[in-house]
């Protein structure tokens, strides 16, 4: 009877063990098809994706006066916002992929980073014009990456066409690794000179991204 029993037990053992296993690995599968369907999991997710960080740039921009497309009258003569073409090096996108040429048909550059007028209202009349100005800009980061903002833009002459700005910008996505970004920056130490000689601007950005 012993060899009976101990067989028994043997298989009386290996057969709890069989249950245990099939019952904690059924479990696991539960618990991994939970997280991956759970609110939890995808706040986690969704985190994650948003952190924020901070982000800080030089920039760069020539205005293009090569056509008609994109200019916003300001309501004064000779005062108007153009197209620009921009450049520099922000963190998170490395150095700008910089805006060249644009497609006439489309009305924006057929490559590159650029700032586009969408609205002009002055604030201050000449001879001391002030200009509150909303641009539309795309920058695109070194692989291809877009990042897209609205730009409130105050500026301010101290010549007939060169002065300083300053601004707040507010992120709304773009393409890529961008795609759902939010988050604000402050364009400071922002000086321009609009005449065609000169035709050069320059600013620093400082603020948060989420992506």
């Amino acid at each position: 009877m012993k060899p009976i029993n101990l067989y028994l037990k043997n298989v009386l053992f290996r057969t709890s063990l069989l249950a245990i296993f099939i019952l904690a690995f059924s479990c696991s599968q539960d618990t991994s098809s939970g997280d991956l369907d759970g609110a939890e999991t995808l706040n986690a997710v969704e985190a994650r994706a948003g952190k924020t960080r901070p982000i800080k740039g030089q920039l760069d921009f020539s205005f293009d006066y090569s056509n008609d497309l994109n200019i916003v009258s300001c309501g004064v003569p000779g005062v108007a916002l153009f197209k620009t073409i921009v450049s520099g090096n922000m963190s998170h996108l490395g150095n700008l992929q910089p805006g060249s040429e644009f497609d006439e048909v489309l009305n924006e550059p057929v490559i590159g980073s650029y700032l586009i007028p969408i609205s002009c209202q002055i604030v201050a009349p000449p001879p001391a014009v002030v200009l509150n100005a909303v641009y539309r800009s795309v920058y695109v980061a070194a692989n291809g990456d877009e990042l897209h903002a609205t730009e409130n833009v105050l500026l301010t002459f101290m010549s007939e066409r060169a002065g300083t700005f300053v601004g707040t910008v507010t992120i709304d996505g773009g393409t890529g690794r961008f795609k759902d970004a939010t988050g604000t920056w402050n364009t400071n130490n922002g000086i321009f000179d609009a005449s065609v000689e000169g035709n050069t601007a320059s600013w620093e950005i400082e603020g948060e991204i989420s992506y």
